[in-house]
């Protein structure tokens, strides 16, 4: 006498479908972090660049320099300058540029605005 016993569980394409699924989900949560990591990179990178030409601007105030005028690193970093020596989030490296212009970074997609328009 044959009896019918079916078990209990998920079918192969029941499992095969929601793997699929997962992996779909976790593919788009991953491009989104990793857009938005980069924008955050980006938002650092332009913020220090902001406080480097600020720096700038207050030491060429102080000492009376004009445009054009070079400015070291160590004038403007470290113990007796006006923050600690920065690094880009991105690994980039920032160049200080002369008095009046403003300074970059080597990384191409950290451009402010100051320098598009």
């Amino acid at each position: 006498m044959k009896t019918n016993h079916r078990l209990s569980g998920f079918t192969f394409g029941e499992i095969l479908g929601l793997t699929l699924l997962l992996i779909s989900i976790v593919g788009v949560v991953l491009v989104i972090v990793a857009g938005t990591m980069k924008k955050e990179r980006q938002s650092v990178c332009l913020s220090t660049l902001s406080r480097i030409n600020a720096a700038k601007t207050i030491f060429a105030h102080e000492n009376g320099l004009t445009n054009g005028a070079k400015v070291a690193a160590s004038a403007i970093y470290g113990e007796r300058g006006y923050f600690l020596r920065p690094s880009c989030p991105s690994k980039g490296t920032y160049d200080i540029k002369p008095i009046g212009v403003y300074p970059t970074c080597s990384c191409p997609w950290h451009i402010p605005k100051e320098i598009t328009q």
